[in-house]
């Protein structure tokens, strides 16, 4: 899980997951004691506005709502930061989600719009985009 390596680095992480299997498969291989378990889709998170200083989605995006990138918006801080990292759309490999669920970079194009500098890079299989 990524978690355990962004609860070595802050005070706090939230781990949010809409499977309650999952959040419980984690909870077996024991949370650290700074990482709180949501189990929430991503467009109702409960957050407050503006708490989170930095959001990762790694390989999740592309299970996500579009409602999931106004919650992002909403919750980030205001000199906050949203992390993506996928699965592309244009990789052509047989790994990974299937392409019709995937994005592009282009997804960048969205937290754009909801107001927020981006930068966004297609390497290999994956994107990343970064939203300030």
């Amino acid at each position: 899980f990524y978690t355990d390596v962004m609860a070595d680095k802050a005070e706090k992480v939230y781990a949010l997951d809409f499977s309650g299997d999952m959040l419980d498969y984690y909870r077996e291989k024991r949370v650290p004691e700074n990482v709180e378990l949501i189990n929430s889709e991503a467009r109702n998170t409960g957050l407050e506005d503006d708490s989170i200083d930095v959001i990762f989605s790694i390989t999740t995006l592309h299970e996500l709502s579009e409602d999931a990138f106004d919650e992002m918006a909403r919750v980030v801080a205001e000199d906050g930061t949203i992390f993506v990292h996928d699965w592309s759309a244009r990789s052509g490999s047989s790994r990974g989600p299937p392409a019709e669920h995937l994005y592009t970079a282009e997804v960048s194009e969205r937290f754009g719009q909801r107001g927020f500098k981006v930068d966004s890079e297609e390497k290999g299989d994956f994107f990343r985009v970064t939203a300030r």
